[in-house]
């Protein structure tokens, strides 16, 4: 009877340890993810500081992901150099062959919205996304922004008269918008959007602006605030 009990003690002892580890394993994992959301938060809160984005470096390190560390870490310093430095073009090829290793699997973490895309990445992260209907900003943008922190968007015109209430967006500081400007109650649209309150760069693509449609702009309440 003993010599079972025995027995039986040496086949779950290995099954215990293992559920131990995989227990551990399992809690640094959502406390590295816990301190990564926290990261990501700070940097949409001051994005244009790097001390965060070393610090989200060092979190992905610390969890096993050094090619990820050193992409974040390269693209901050890269983006402090002036463009001759003769450092940077061998500092991009090297970001480039970490993302044809990764970019697959970091993307992968965002949100999926149909009609929305991601952009590049910058210092690290992506910053930019780009919408295909206007009126899908206010339903996105905020989900967008809590998965990395986005300075930038794109969008095109409102379609057929549908234009929505963008309100102010913190962290937002680029615009872009594309298309033919097809009427100017578009462009007072965009004028009156508190949306503009934030942005520090706009630009109109391809929207061939006449005197009329610039003095529209120029009026707004928001722009330059």
């Amino acid at each position: 009877g003993s010599s079972a009990g025995a027995a039986k003690k040496a086949e779950t002892k290995p099954d215990a340890k293992a559920d131990a580890k995989a227990d551990a394993n399992a809690k640094k994992s959502t406390r590295s993810r816990d301190r990564v959301a926290a990261l990501l938060a700070a940097i949409r809160d001051e994005p244009e500081d790097s001390t965060n984005r070393h610090v989200l470096a060092d979190a992905y390190e610390a969890a096993g992901e050094a090619d990820r560390a050193n992409f974040i870490r390269s693209q901050i310093a890269r983006a402090e150099m002036p463009r001759w430095d003769p450092r940077a073009v061998g500092m991009e090829l090297d970001e480039r062959g970490f993302l044809q290793t990764h970019e697959e699997a970091w993307r992968a973490e965002l949100p999926v919205f149909k009609g929305v895309t991601y952009g590049e990445f910058e210092r690290g992260l992506v910053a930019w996304v780009e919408f295909d209907d206007a009126a899908l900003i206010p339903k996105h943008l905020e989900a967008a922004m809590a998965a990395t922190p986005i300075t930038g968007v794109r969008m095109r015109w409102p379609r057929r008269g549908a234009r929505p209430k963008l309100g102010a967006i913190e962290g937002l500081r680029r615009l872009e918008v594309s298309g033919t400007l097809l009427q100017n109650a578009d462009l007072t649209w965009l004028a009156k959007s508190p949306v503009l309150s934030t942005i520090e760069e706009l630009t109109l693509d391809k929207s061939y602006l006449d005197d009329e449609a610039l003095g529209i702009l120029l009026d707004s309440p928001h722009l330059g605030k």
